[in-house]
């Protein structure tokens, strides 16, 4: 007996860019439904034809009276930022995400060893998450700073963004860029709000920057309206307050940028009177 779910690959994330689906199977060897049973997705082409079966078993992470619970991979959200910024689907199996050979990847939870009890509810802490191919090869693992509490039915969420040729990734609460020609993934930071006190100002009246302290280096930079750079600071690890004095400016609008060189960049307006 089989309890099913279905969803579909997107096309630029299959090898062929031909239309494929797949059923998310919880196999139940009962006459019955049992919620502690392992997973099994089976993906078919476009014809209904099966690819490939993908047998998963996360073994019992969560146990509630006298039931156990297991969970299945990891639905993300799927947006394709160059069509439209509203989602485009959910994912869960793909070819062409993380490489670009022929087989399926898919992401599972990491668990710790030891259950913990919360009242009548018993679970292992999900301490993270991998990413594994269909032939059972883990081809990148993480931490996640904060362990989570999956309950019974729940699963890792996330999204997945497509800007250009480049695509990002969420974990929950870790966020990752993707490089398929080294099949890796590098971990980023993401921008909290810079904000600019006050935004409306009066020349020679210091702005107070507030941001969120980083553990690299990063450049703060002051750019007038015709994108030229007046002023450049660099802004050692674990600061996380700049001044910017203003007496040198003359009125109109200004933007403060914050950015490690790299993956992360966080703007603020000053408005000079």
């Amino acid at each position: 007996m089989l309890h099913s779910s279905a969803g579909v690959v997107p096309l630029i994330y299959s090898f062929d860019q031909q239309g494929q689906i797949y059923t998310d199977n919880k196999i139940d060897y009962n006459d019955g439904y049992d919620p502690a049973a392992p997973y099994e997705a089976v993906i078919y082409d476009e014809n209904l034809e099966p690819i490939v079966e993908i047998r998963y078993d996360s073994g019992i992470c969560y146990k509630y009276g006298q039931s156990s619970y297991t969970t299945s991979p990891a639905r993300l959200q799927f947006y394709d930022l160059g069509v439209s910024t509203d989602r485009s689907g959910y994912l869960s199996f793909t070819q062409t995400l993380f490489n670009d050979d022929e087989r399926y990847e898919y992401i599972i939870p990491v668990f710790a060893e030891n259950f913990k009890v919360d009242g009548s509810v018993s679970y292992l802490p999900c301490t993270g998450f991998k990413v594994v191919n269909s032939d059972g090869l883990t081809l990148f693992e993480d931490k996640f700073e904060k362990d989570l509490q999956l309950e019974r039915g729940d699963v890792l969420y996330g999204e997945v963004y497509r800007l250009g040729s480049r695509d990002y990734l969420r974990v929950e609460q870790n966020y990752y860029s993707i490089d398929r020609k080294t099949n890796s993934l590098k971990s980023i930071e993401m921008p909290t709000a810079l904000k600019a006190f006050p935004g409306i100002t009066r020349r020679n009246t210091d702005v107070r920057l507030d941001f969120a302290a980083s553990s690299a280096e990063r450049v703060l930079s002051l750019v007038d309206a015709n994108g030229r750079v007046l002023k450049s600071s660099r802004i050692a690890s674990g600061i996380d307050t700049w001044n910017v004095n203003t007496g040198s400016l003359t009125s109109g609008l200004y933007i403060v940028t914050l950015s490690d060189g790299a993956t992360s960049v966080e703007t603020a307006k000053i408005i000079i009177r």
